[in-house]
């Protein structure tokens, strides 16, 4: 089976497949700014296209697992699109790379996947654990919307449920710095860091920079507390795509959104 973000993960090519976000978590690099260091998860355009509105009736039933991907590659592949990604014949994580994508695999409940708010390929399994792969396109406080090629099924939370054991895969796109290799690069990334802290705070006050790593680790850990992940105050692929999201209006990382999904996205 495709494994979840763990420390039996098996590795995607050319992608960062854990994060510091989820158990399992690869070695860690130290990012510096101003005089700060904030710990950060080690490595791993024009708008996207976003998903078209679900349009299947609502149904009780969980989709019939013959009809599902067969290959979680293959589902990569069909998300590609809504990121304007051109995969060809290559292995959909490489293709992304190249454009300063990359793909992440993980284990996620309802309540952040609702606040990471993208379509991802989601890992279904029959009652004897052969894994099938659906997009996950759009969610709303009752139904799932799965797409397989050219058909859209809705399907209620329960039936979900029955198949789903929290395993997904998406893309992201990088922010400036990432991954923090060089001092330029981890001073660019922690900036971007601060930045988006800033913008994110429930006061919405322009904080000063961190001016050294506990106050910025704190204000990491509050902002994750805040959004369901675990707030170890570690900048990893999944706290980067929320900061990205949540910036605020102009300054997110533009990535297509999931569709029918109401106040969860706040």
């Amino acid at each position: 089976p495709q494994p979840a973000a763990s420390a039996n993960a098996e590795p995607m090519a050319g992608a960062a497949t854990t994060a510091a976000d989820s158990p399992g978590a690869k070695p860690q690099a130290t990012v510096s700014a101003a005089g700060a260091t904030t710990t950060v998860a080690a490595a791993e355009a024009p708008p996207p296209a976003t998903p078209a509105a679900p349009g299947a009736e609502p149904g009780d039933a969980a989709p019939a697992f013959a009809t599902l991907l067969r290959t979680e590659r293959q589902g990569l592949r069909e998300l590609a699109p809504l990121w304007r990604l051109a995969t060809a014949d290559d292995d959909p994580c490489d293709a992304a790379a190249r454009e300063r994508v990359q793909c992440w695999r993980g284990s996620l409940g309802l309540a952040p996947l609702r606040r990471l708010d993208r379509p991802l390929v989601l890992t279904l399994r029959d009652g004897a654990g052969t894994a099938g792969y659906a997009l996950l396109v759009g969610l709303d406080d009752s139904r799932a919307w799965l797409r397989v090629g050219q058909r859209t099924q809705a399907v209620t939370l329960p039936a979900l449920a029955s198949m789903w054991r929290g395993e997904v895969a998406t893309y992201w796109r990088t922010p400036p710095g990432w991954p923090a290799g060089s001092a330029a690069a981890r001073a660019e990334l922690a900036a971007w860091v601060d930045a988006r802290l800033s913008r994110a705070s429930a006061d919405g006050r322009a904080a000063r920079p961190a001016t050294d790593p506990e106050p910025r680790a704190a204000r990491i850990a509050a902002f994750q507390l805040a959004h369901g992940l675990k707030p170890d105050g570690i900048v990893g692929p999944l706290t980067l795509m929320l900061l990205g999201r949540d910036a605020g209006p102009g300054s997110a990382l533009i990535e297509p959104r999931l569709q029918g999904a109401p106040a969860a996205r706040r």
